[in-house]
């Protein structure tokens, strides 16, 4: 029998084929693209071939990531839940905004001081507080542990980038970098141990 795991999996697509990405977060509520629709059938048939059954699916409570869970959910012919505090970072005065708009209106640093060192910049209007974040992901993923532990199938959430990199800042006890970014439609996998989890895939391209 194939290993139970918590497959953790960014929602997909959001902009279409040439068009300019924008950052998005709690406040900006698009709907996936058709390929982001094909991401989440292929994560479907990913999780089908690889892992073993999956007995419960949660998702952040945004079209881009409800939607993902649904079309998963489908396939695998089971329930989906949405849980809150898998809700992305609301970007605060960066919502909307392309990276050169950033840099043009706030400076490279502090766009740095998040891209590379995963630190929030500081009067921008990000919400909620890092520690609230912190304190909730914290829960979220006692919850699913314990689960695992006493015996669950595996178990997979949707979200969103901003808050794998902070889920990756938790397990690893690392600064969330450039190295905790997850692109879209892509698969996280952590396995529960006895003491904690162990990240078994990060940033896995399915598709």
């Amino acid at each position: 029998m194939k290993k139970p795991s918590f497959l953790f999996f960014r929602h997909g697509n959001t902009f279409e084929p040439g068009e300019q990405a924008v950052w998005i977060g709690a406040s900006s509520n698009p709907p996936l693209t058709a390929e982001g629709e094909a991401q989440a059938e292929a994560a479907a048939r990913h999780v089908q071939d690889n892992y073993a059954p999956v007995d419960e699916i949660t998702a952040g409570p945004l079209l881009r990531t409800v939607r993902f869970a649904e079309i998963v959910s489908d396939k695998l012919n089971q329930n989906f839940t949405i849980d809150d505090r898998l809700r992305e970072i609301d970007y605060g005065f960066w919502e909307g905004l392309s990276k050169t708009d950033i840099i043009q209106r706030y400076g490279v640093p502090l766009l740095e001081q998040w891209e590379q060192k995963g630190q929030w910049p500081e009067g921008m209007g990000w919400l909620p507080l890092p520690s609230d974040l912190q304190n909730a992901l914290s829960g979220f993923l006692k919850e699913q542990h314990k689960k695992l532990t006493e015996g669950s199938p595996s178990r997979m959430a949707v979200t969103s980038n901003g808050i794998l990199r902070t889920i990756y800042g938790l397990i690893t006890g690392k600064t969330a970098g450039i190295e905790a970014k997850v692109k879209t439609g892509n698969l996280c996998v952590l396995e529960a141990e006895e003491r904690g989890w162990r990240i078994a895939a990060w940033d896995q391209k399915i598709a």
